[in-house]
């Protein structure tokens, strides 16, 4: 190439400074990669308009030289298209001569044009012999994909110039990858939980999942594994996942392990007898907890009386009995429920009833309970008539009836006191033309059921 008679060797640098001042670099179609050439031809030029074919004017013309290239290194990873770029390279003169500066670091390309905005980070600073100096740029990322080549050119002033390349590859941009759990937050000793990690998400997909156990990788590397845990605690589940970009993320679930204790209760149909009567316990409700009930133990004030799901005991002596379960389960975790039986002395119930032996038919007659000497203690709460084939269930403590037809007719009274407590008298009367007599009939309290 020529420009004005003078010689540009291939490969030469070429600064053009525009209008007002500013400028630029730029390299012909000639030109070969920066980092192979180290003895660099240059030109500085003027360019005296902005037309599409400007005249070059040479302005002067030297050489710069460089000793061996320095190693330059892109400092970023995953660049996307227009992403800023950082490529740094270390100087260092071997020389005895007097501290030198750093008069400018640009970055280059032979694949597209990089403004050249500002110094370069560490331009300016004077720098010892013998000691190496890092210089960094920052330039931005072509808008299209690909690979592509950089230089960093550091200038320092002792008349020289250090190059150093490197290559990066623009992708497109990639979303994140984002690793997610979903699992309850807290189970039961022994109960299997899985962990799904399938709404994880990545770049064109997760290809890669780990799972962790507080702090101990599992076998699994499926997007969702199970666990079984056999101790209460607390438990921290990490996952890690990859996408198809090697983009890495972690999530942590915590999950709390408890155990649920077995619950004893009792179910008896009364909680007031009198001695010498019989009740029925049943362990309703007893819930298991984590594990099954094994054993039911029944005591009545802290004496044995059996086990099983359900119990029986005959109260000799009155006061207030303590009835108490314990429920064992499989792991030997117990629970108790107590319910107090108050035990009473039994109440004398000795009622009297007025019936007659004979009644002529259609002779309308009155019966009655006797209450000035019957014995009842615990007081009266009802009297049922049941009067032959007629009436049945008829109610109170004095009732008239009128027989039909001639004949012995049955009657039946069930005198029933306050506590639930009954005696029941049976009497026969006759029915016919002849006289008879009113009978009073005691019961006995042998009578009671």
């Amino acid at each position: 190439m020529e420009i004005d008679n003078k010689q540009i060797a291939t490969g030469a640098l070429i600064v053009l400074f525009l209008a007002g001042g500013a400028f630029l670099y730029t390299n012909w179609e000639e030109a070969t990669v920066w980092a192979d050439i180290n003895i660099m031809g240059a030109e500085v030029v003027h360019l005296d308009d902005l037309d599409e074919e400007p005249q070059i004017t040479v302005h002067d013309t030297f050489v710069r030289t460089s000793s061996l290239p320095i190693f330059a290194t892109v400092q970023d990873s995953n660049i996307n298209p227009g992403d800023t770029i950082e490529i740094c390279g270390t100087v260092e003169l071997e020389d005895d001569s007097a501290d030198y500066a750093i008069t400018s670091a640009y970055a280059v390309s032979g694949d597209y044009d990089i403004p050249h905005g500002g110094q370069g980070d560490g331009t300016g600073m004077t720098v010892p012999y013998n000691e190496p100096y890092e210089v960094c740029h920052d330039f931005g990322a072509p808008d299209s994909t690909g690979s592509y080549d950089v230089s960093l050119w550091i200038s320092h002033g002792v008349g020289g110039t250090r190059i150093g390349s490197d290559s990066f590859t623009v992708e497109e941009e990639t979303d994140p990858a984002r690793a997610r759990i979903s699992a309850p937050n807290q189970v039961e000793v022994g109960e299997t939980v899985t962990f799904d990690g399938s709404s994880s998400s990545g770049h064109n997909g997760i290809d890669h999942y780990e799972w962790w156990i507080d702090g101990g990788m599992s076998e699994s590397t499926s997007s969702s594994f199970s666990h079984t845990f056999d101790e209460e605690g607390t438990y921290d589940i990490d996952l890690m996942v990859i996408d198809n970009a090697g983009q890495e993320d972690w999530q942590t679930h915590t999950i709390e392990v408890t155990y649920d204790d077995p619950e004893a209760g009792i179910d008896i149909p009364q909680t007031e007898i009198e001695t010498g009567d019989t009740l029925e316990f049943t362990a309703n409700p007893s819930s298991s907890g984590t594990n099954s009930i094994e054993s039911y133990e029944w005591s009545v004030d802290g004496q044995s009386i059996g086990e099983g799901t359900t119990q029986s005991y005959t109260f000799d002596e009155s006061g207030d009995k303590t009835v108490e379960l314990e429920v064992t389960d499989t792991e030997g975790v117990t629970d108790t429920d107590s319910v107090t039986v108050n035990v009473l002395e039994p109440k004398e119930l000795e009622p009297v009833v007025v019936i007659p032996n004979h009644v002529e038919p259609e002779e309308e007659f009155e019966m009655y309970l006797d209450e000035e000497n019957s014995v009842i203690e615990a007081g009266l709460d009802e009297v049922r008539w049941d009067i032959g084939r007629d009436r049945a269930g008829v109610t109170g403590t004095e009732v008239t009836h009128t027989f039909r037809n001639e004949g012995t007719q049955s009657i039946e009274v069930e005198v029933i006191d306050q506590r639930g407590q009954s005696s029941t008298i049976e009497h026969t009367v006759d029915v016919s033309e002849d006289p008879g007599i009113i009978t009073r009939i005691r019961s006995f309290f042998s009578n009671l059921f």
